[in-house]
């Protein structure tokens, strides 16, 4: 029933325009667990530009992003059938996603099982075989985005 909620901006100001023009942007980013054993963790750096990962990045039209997110099991009993879900943020477009190495060791496989096309948008999935043992059981997946 925890939930977390988060609203990102970009302000987009374009230079060489005749009169200058500009917007500014947001997007609100909902996250709610269902059962407080799952911790998700996610972390940005700015690869282009060679940024540490962090909770928040600067960016520009053609840098690339890469987004990390952690998942651990602090509760005391396994966890089943784990799916990890995001997608390609706002003004962004979908470079590649990869399962963390190495997966916990009551992990099986993990796979993308959904993404979008390379430069494309839309919904990121990684479903994992196995599960997720409990006591602080870390693991990690990871995608790249291109800043529009």
């Amino acid at each position: 029933g925890d939930s977390n909620t988060i609203t990102l901006g970009a302000t987009i100001n374009y230079t060489g325009a005749a009169p200058a023009l500009g917007q500014t942007l947001t997007r609100t980013d909902l996250t709610t667990i269902t059962n407080s054993t799952l911790v998700l963790q996610k972390q940005v750096r700015n690869l282009t530009q060679g940024g540490a990962w962090g909770n928040s990045n600067q960016a520009k039209s053609g840098d690339v992003l890469e987004y990390k997110i952690s998942y651990t099991n602090t509760g005391s009993q396994a966890l089943n059938t784990l799916q990890v879900n995001d997608a390609t943020p706002a003004f962004t477009t979908f470079a590649s996603a990869v399962c963390g190495s190495p997966l916990p060791a009551s992990l099986s496989a993990c796979v993308v099982s959904a993404q979008p096309t390379v430069g494309g948008v839309g919904a990121i999935t990684w479903s994992f075989t196995g599960s997720l043992a409990p006591n602080g059981t870390v693991g990690e997946v990871t995608y790249q985005v291109t800043v529009q």
